[in-house]
């Protein structure tokens, strides 16, 4: 038979030889041949070929990196033979493969985990000296797998790889920096590992680099986003509670996903998207089937910004959170939830009931509450019980007092209203205290020494029968105590004495009245903090808003009113100027109408006060009532 060369057309060279590639078909029996080839003129040239029985290798996969399982399967070889395979001329552990009874075979290897990339020649041989072959190609690692690409700095990132050598340790860099893993490849050179993102990674995109010890790598990048900030109010309550979440540091103008616990959640509005300044708030209900514990609630808009921060779940009823559960003195926040919807609230210390800003304080429609008050000054150190109280709903916490105190014979207390650290020029304190042993021979002096150590008050104090004393008041001004810096307040009684401490710094500024412009009605959910000097307060039976001015000091500030309606959407938004004498009470703002209809108040009215339009954070909590 003719057959097929390459190159197809076989010319002779001028000294009458060539050179050809031939296929022996398959087919032609086992045993010695003749391979002959005819010039043109006639002329013949043969020689003897030696055909051995041959088998045709399938693999599948047909490439893949080290440590793959391959399927090996022939046909064509001797029956009932065992088979040996090769990887080009590597002998590979295999079991015993014997052929079937006609002549076929299956079986698996697996690629050594030590071979370079490129391509290879599997080789069958049966004990008859049949061979069959094919080719698989080692592929280099492929890029590193990621649970996320993209994130802030301090993620944690779940990574996966294959391709390396087996049961080997991997080095893992960010950029150039080694991150802390100990991370070592399976048996078929993959791995599986948890890494966390530098924390102080800049903003950007960065390189993860895996390398094993023959040098073998992968990579993949990373991008870092700038952290985003989630706050939740309140931050516990029991199943229901509606919480409050305010971001910021979001991309502009994206839409966000709310999770509680990793499901997302509805929200109010429904649609939650960050504005031109990359905030938000949105508000929604803790399920009424949750059970109690602490869950994780975030913020993501889907770029790799995230905001998370956590809600414990309490138990079914009533409860209060405050800002410190230890302090030497001070104004405590307090916070409440789970007490009955528009319920008076009425904030306890120990048995002795305490003035609250605001001064009335009622449940809102969820029934949480927030209020502040000032310790009592002559509360003396220990453990002490905070109580709020409505109708048949009471809740507690608790607070360590810790002011300072020395007992050497005589014991004293001694406190500061404001009850406070940070004061400014032309502030007044009035000091005051008690004694806990009484001894009429002994005088009690105050000393008063500015940061130069001068003393800037120096006065002898009378005690009255209940062994209080109380002190001329104090203001920060004239030459000696309006020096910047920390000032030592120390009475003495005997061989005992009390000593506190305060800070004298730059005024921020009296407040003014402000131009009268509408503002967002959503700054009022962010950030405010509380000017004690006055006092919003509401009239229940007049229906009419009362302000109280708290210092001997004339102020000027704005007051805002928002009305909402029954869905909390803003109606209306007016402002009124206001001007306080020193001391002044009672003064009265035209009375409201509240809408109840069906039994509920058609909507809502929020009174806060604000002392620049261009400094919104500065706001005055004011009130909530059914409007």
């Amino acid at each position: 038979m003719t057959i097929v060369t390459i190159p197809t057309s076989i010319s002779t060279d001028s000294s009458g030889t060539f050179s050809a590639q031939i296929t022996i078909p398959i087919g032609i029996a086992q045993g010695m041949s003749t391979i002959s080839a005819i010039d043109d003129s006639g002329r013949v040239g043969s020689a003897a070929f030696n055909i051995t029985a041959s088998g045709l290798v399938t693999l599948n996969p047909k490439s893949g990196y080290v440590g793959t399982l391959v399927s090996v399967s022939g046909v064509g070889f001797s029956s009932s033979s065992v088979v040996t395979v090769q990887l080009n001329s590597r002998m590979l552990s295999t079991p015993n493969i014997m052929t079937n009874i006609d002549g076929t075979f299956s079986s698996t290897i697996t690629i050594p985990t030590d071979m370079e990339e490129g391509s290879y020649t599997v080789h069958v041989t049966d004990q008859s000296g049949r061979i069959g072959s094919a080719t698989f190609h080692v592929k280099t690692p492929e890029p590193l797998t990621l649970s996320k690409y993209s994130g802030i700095a301090g993620s944690i990132v779940n990574i996966s790889g294959q391709g390396f050598t087996s049961s080997s340790s991997l080095t893992i860099t960010f950029d150039s920096i080694a991150l802390p893993a100990n991370i070592i490849t399976n048996g078929k050179g993959s791995f599986q590992a948890t890494i966390t993102i530098p924390k102080d990674a800049l903003e950007g995109e960065h390189t993860i680099l895996v390398t094993d010890p023959s040098g073998r790598t992968s990579s993949t990048l990373f991008s870092v986003k700038i952290a985003s900030a989630l706050s939740i109010s309140p931050l516990m309550g029991p199943p229901g509670t509606e919480v409050t979440i305010t971001g910021s540091k979001f991309i502009t103008n994206s839409t966000l996903s709310i999770k509680f616990n990793d499901v997302n959640v509805p929200t109010f509005p429904s649609n939650v998207v960050s504005g031109v300044s990359g905030k938000f708030m949105a508000k929604f209900r803790i399920s009424s089937n949750i059970v109690e514990g602490t869950y994780t609630i975030s913020a993501d808009d889907k770029t790799g910004a995230l905001a998370v921060g956590d809600f414990s779940v309490t138990k079914d009823g009533f409860y209060i959170t405050t800002s410190q559960t230890s302090t030497r003195a001070g104004t405590i926040v307090i916070r409440g939830s789970g007490f009955p919807p528009h319920t008076p609230i009425k904030i306890m210390f120990d048995d002795q009931i305490v003035s609250t800003t605001p001064l009335k304080i009622n449940a809102t429609r969820t029934g949480t509450f927030a209020a502040t008050f000032n310790v009592p000054g002559i509360a003396p150190n220990g453990n002490h019980t905070i109580s709020a109280i409505g109708n048949n709903a009471t809740a507690t916490a608790f607070l360590d007092l810790k002011r300072q105190y020395i007992d050497d014979r005589y014991g004293i207390l001694i406190s500061v209203v404001p009850e406070k650290y940070d004061f400014v020029h032309g502030e007044t304190l009035m000091i005051s205290g008690k004694v806990l042993a009484l001894n009429n021979n002994l005088p009690l002096i105050l000393k008063v020494v500015n940061p130069n150590n001068a003393a800037c008050n120096f006065q002898q104090l009378p005690i009255d029968k209940e062994m209080n004393f109380r002190a001329a008041s104090l203001k920060l001004d004239g030459p000696l105590c309006s020096i910047e810096g920390e000032y030592k307040i120390t009475v003495f009684y005997g061989r005992g004495k009390a000593l506190t401490k305060f800070k004298l710094g730059a005024s921020d500024g009296e407040l003014t009245g402000g131009k009268a412009e509408v503002i967002n009605a959503n700054l009022m959910q962010n950030g405010f903090r509380y000017d004690n000097r006055y006092t919003v307060d509401l009239d229940w039976a007049t229906n009419a808003v009362l302000l109280r001015n708290n210092v001997n000091q004339t102020i000027a500030f704005n007051l805002m009113f928002v009305e909402y309606d029954a869905n909390e959407i803003t109606k209306k938004l007016s402002n009124v100027e206001v001007t306080l004498e020193p001391l002044e009470k009672d003064y009265v703002i035209a009375p409201y109408v509240p809408r109840i209809i069906n039994g509920k108040p058609d909507g809502y009215l929020h009174v806060f006060a604000w002392t620049d339009i261009n400094s919104p954070e500065v706001l005055h909590p004011g009130l909530y009532v059914p409007y």
